[in-house]
């Protein structure tokens, strides 16, 4: 799946890119593959559509969002940042992710997140805080803050020392850790 969308159709997206459109085009993609049940693994923004995802449908065997906070995330800070970078960059793919994110300014996270009943993990770096346009992102620390609160609610949290917001880029890292949590999950008799 080649998404977001970039160029044209980018352009065309920018006003109805909120996470119900983005849900509907993942589940769209899954029907026509035929699969009624999938899990979901993203990574910063799409480990935030993986929220979104399991917050809408009953469809996911699992779900790993990793670089992504579950519960506590700043989405005002996140559509701040988004609009900052929309306005330097001035093209559609960026305006995109202000369209989402502003959809998202009120979304009560930790309670939808309370009600999610797949398997579940969520991972990320202790480093992982991101600075950009006067606000502060905080993902692997929020994460490491409210581990028992996930654990409480069924999650499996690993924070990762000794990296920062690029932890997907270390495999030797992140595949055993995906491989761990999925391998019983979805090889279950």
């Amino acid at each position: 799946m080649d998404y977001p969308p970039t160029g044209p159709a980018a352009v065309g997206a920018v006003a109805s890119f909120d996470p119900a459109h983005v849900c509907a085009d993942i589940l769209a993609v899954a029907d026509a593959a035929g699969a009624e049940r999938f899990a979901w693994y993203g990574y910063s923004w799409g480990g935030v559509v993986g929220l979104q995802l399991a917050a809408r449908t009953d469809r996911l065997s699992a779900l790993i969002c990793g670089g992504w906070p579950p519960i506590g995330a700043s989405y005002p800070d996140m559509a701040g940042v988004a609009q900052w970078l929309a306005e330097r960059v001035r093209r559609a793919e960026a305006q995109l992710m202000v369209t989402f994110y502003r959809a998202l300014e009120q979304w009560r996270d930790e309670e939808a997140v309370s009600r999610f009943t797949c398997p579940r993990m969520t991972f990320a770096a202790s480093g992982d805080t991101i600075t950009t346009a006067g606000q502060t992102i905080r993902i692997g620390p929020l994460i490491a803050e409210r581990k028992t609160d996930l654990e409480r609610m069924g999650w499996i949290v690993h924070v990762v020392d000794d990296v920062r917001h690029d932890l997907f880029t270390r495999p030797e890292v992140v595949v055993p850790l995906v491989r761990a949590f999925l391998d019983p999950v979805l090889l279950r008799p």
